[in-house]
């Protein structure tokens, strides 16, 4: 099930955020901040922004948070889904969620961020009609922009 966080979920998601991060990148954790997950709901306001989660036997499995950016442009931030949950679409209805509550907010366009390390996420947006806008090396990965259009 893929539902907006609750306020009480803070720390669950801190520690789920920070447990693939560690688990998958663990080079580059401690370079990752996660400060803006510490009570989210000030980094991830309604209206214009949420943070979703994908639940699975009342456990997190999965998240993304949607942030406005600039103009009508939103940001999707923390795509992860937890690995034993992997290959089941949670990462594509997390997404799909987000641009529906984009489309619902007035956003005309979706841009991620993200690292080369991170491939199957790139691939997943490629999927779903993201465009690479840029790619800039950063040493051993590269920061990736993908943009959609929604209007």
């Amino acid at each position: 099930m893929i539902r907006s966080a609750r306020p009480e979920e803070s720390d669950a998601i801190l520690r789920f955020v920070s447990g693939v991060l560690a688990s998958e990148f663990p080079r580059e954790a401690p370079h990752y901040e996660t400060n803006d997950l510490v009570g989210f709901r000030a980094s991830y306001s309604p209206p214009k922004s949420t943070f979703l989660v994908a639940e699975e036997d009342k456990k997190i499995v999965g998240t993304l948070g949607v942030k406005a950016d600039a103009g009508k442009t939103a940001i999707l931030r923390r795509l992860f889904v937890d690995p034993a949950y992997r290959r089941r679409g949670i990462g594509l209805r997390l997404i799909q969620s987000a641009l529906s509550f984009c489309r619902e907010q007035g956003y005309q366009e979706v841009v991620i961020r993200t690292s080369t390390r991170m491939e199957k996420a790139i691939h997943l947006c490629q999927s779903l009609r993201f465009k690479e806008e840029g790619r800039w090396d950063m040493g051993e990965v590269s920061l990736v922009l993908l943009r959609l259009r929604l209007a």
